[in-house]
């Protein structure tokens, strides 16, 4: 029975692989549509994950991704905890930071996204930025 099971889920993400190639061909060699780079097809996702696997490329950004996100999940630990503990022996800050603290839980979270992404460049140094009416004018790394 399992086996079975197994063959149905195995042939069903079988066809959606075969449907994406027949919608990329359709669009971008029928139809052009598309221009070949700006859709991926099946087999140009499979030789670039071969590519990437054999250079060593995947299993570092793999690992980079994997780290970043373990150090920040650590890091809003221990400031979540600190926080935690003060707001819970001083009246004043629990009156105080709990609104706060609620209407930052309100938001979805992507929208830290963007502050983020003008903290931390993808190689990890750090940016100074300077923000006019949202638009950042000034960019450049720290040294």
């Amino acid at each position: 029975m399992k086996l079975k099971k197994l063959a149905g889920n195995l042939f069903f993400f079988l066809g959606l692989i075969l449907l994406w190639q027949l919608f990329y061909t359709a669009a971008c060699d029928w139809l052009k549509l598309i221009k070949p780079y700006a859709a991926p097809n099946p087999s140009g996702v499979v030789k670039c994950l071969i590519s990437l696997t054999s250079n060593g490329t995947l299993l570092s950004a793999v690992t980079s991704s994997l780290l970043r996100a373990l150090s920040g999940f650590l890091i809003a630990v221990l400031i979540g905890m600190i926080l935690g503990a003060l707001i819970i022996r001083f009246s004043y800050l629990e009156r105080n930071l709990k609104p706060l603290i609620l209407g930052i839980q309100t938001l979805p979270s992507i929208c830290w996204v963007p502050l983020c992404h003008s903290l931390v460049r993808i190689d990890g140094k750090r940016n100074r930025f300077r923000h006019c009416n949202g638009f950042r004018i000034w960019n450049r790394p720290l040294d």
